[in-house]
């Protein structure tokens, strides 16, 4: 099922994923409410930046959330750039990953 022109649901086009915005809370049903042991044994976080879903390498948490710097390169001009330290609350943590 369509959308517009964003397509219902997920779609992937190289490492991009594409997801309308109707279908955000079914792709990402944990955001904001992982524990502080899945946060404290994560590597990375994901969250939404202007529309566009961003993995974060963790590099402190403290009792607000987390920092760390962007490790994907933005397709949109509004992102933050790859490296820009930035902080994420708990509740804006869409998805945790443990990367090397």
């Amino acid at each position: 099922m369509k959308h517009g022109k964003i397509r219902h649901g997920p779609s992937e086009e190289g490492n991009i994923r594409t997801i309308c915005p109707e279908c955000l809370a079914q792709t990402y049903v944990r955001k904001g409410t992982f524990t502080a042991k899945e946060i404290a044994e994560a590597t990375h976080a994901k969250a939404n930046f202007h529309g566009e879903h961003m993995w974060i390498k963790i590099t402190e948490r403290n009792d607000k959330g987390v920092v760390g710097t962007v490790t994907n390169i933005p397709a949109m001009s509004d992102s933050p750039k790859f490296g820009t330290q930035v902080n994420l609350t708990f509740l804006q943590i869409e998805d945790l990953g443990a990367f090397q």
